[in-house]
């Protein structure tokens, strides 16, 4: 073997076990119980599988030495070095894992999963749910409160004082369905993420292992192996970053009026006079509803809701495609 292939060689795996070394020294910070090292983890299902197919290749191997089969000896070789390969990956992803919790335990006080239940528990039921609410009310009371109608006279004559709020009332029931959009969407969101804690690492990441020996289901497996990094790390700390933006940023004003301020834009109401003077009757009822305000608060959660989220997905594409170029390689043998 060539001896600077040996000291590369060499010189990869005193890292991946420098590596392997950080990951059980650091274990106060796990995602979850499926990082402990018992039985029947995600570990244990990938070794597992990496063992039979080493006794597979040794069976091959013995094969190919009564049978003279030099392509067949050549070919174990080969297969032998890349089942090594994912042997040290198993460990590189575990200390991958504990960097990515310890990272969030500075950040958000809790692992990656964990903080991201709570951030987005926060948004749909303390903040989107509460904005839902509030404007399917005030929708009922703008649309009871602009059918209102004064006989005056002979039936059916008699006029609506409040008919103008029609549409108000057509935009609270524009605001409130899009706030309920993005309710289903923060849901549907927490499901998948609770979906991929759940799958990611004990299904996905050891069939990848597994596949990535095989030269045929090559790419398979290293496609199975960066969805499995990419569900179960990049994913759930993407959302706390999410959570640390937010914070960071607080309470967004806009330069709308607020409703205590509506008609006193320039001056004062009482510049309302002559034919103008109704307007005054209806300061009252548009501050109640207070529209722009509704419209500020669902404007809020729009980033919180649909471009982030977005955003995460996008970088996590790019991760997956990327890690899995990576593991898909058929990383040359030394033992050639």
């Amino acid at each position: 073997m060539n001896p600077r292939r040996m000291k590369t060689f060499a010189a990869a795996v005193f890292l991946l076990l420098a590596l392997c070394g950080t990951c059980h020294a650091a274990e106060l910070c796990t995602l979850d119980s499926e990082w402990t090292q018992g039985g029947g983890t995600w570990i244990s299902l990938a070794l597992s599988g990496i063992m039979a197919i080493m006794l597979f290749l040794s069976i091959v191997y013995m094969s190919a030495v009564l049978l003279s089969r030099l392509d067949w000896i050549l070919w174990v070789k080969d297969e032998f070095y890349q089942a090594l390969i994912s042997f040290f990956i198993i460990y590189l992803v575990s200390s991958l894992g504990v960097i990515a919790c310890t990272a969030t335990f500075s950040l958000a006080g809790g692992d990656p999963f964990s903080a991201a239940r709570s951030y987005l528990n926060d948004l749909i039921w303390q903040k989107t749910l509460n904005v839902a609410m509030e404007l399917f009310l005030l929708a009922i009371y703008a649309s009871v409160a602009g059918a209102f109608f004064v006989p005056v006279g002979a039936p059916p004559s008699g006029f609506q004082p409040l008919a103008g709020l029609s549409a108000i009332n057509a935009l609270l029931n524009f605001l409130f369905l899009l706030a309920s959009t993005l309710f289903s969407s923060l849901l549907l969101q927490e499901i998948l993420l609770n979906l991929a804690q759940a799958v990611a690492f004990k299904i996905v990441l050891p069939m990848g292992v597994f596949f990535r020996v095989f030269p045929f289901l090559r790419t398979a497996g290293a496609a199975f192996i960066a969805i499995g990094l990419g569900a179960y790390i990049v994913w759930p700390m993407l959302y706390v970053f999410n959570g640390a933006v937010v914070a960071s940023i607080g309470d967004v004003g806009f330069a709308y009026e607020s409703a205590s301020d509506w008609g006193q834009a320039g001056g004062s109401a009482s510049v309302f006079v002559g034919p103008f003077a109704a307007f005054n009757a209806l300061r009252s009822v548009i501050q109640m509803f207070a529209p722009m305000e509704q419209v500020q608060k669902v404007a809020i959660l729009v980033p919180q809701a649909v471009f982030l989220p977005l955003l995460d997905l996008a970088i996590l594409y790019a991760f997956i495609k990327s890690m899995t170029k990576v593991f898909s390689q058929n990383f040359p043998s030394p033992f050639g």
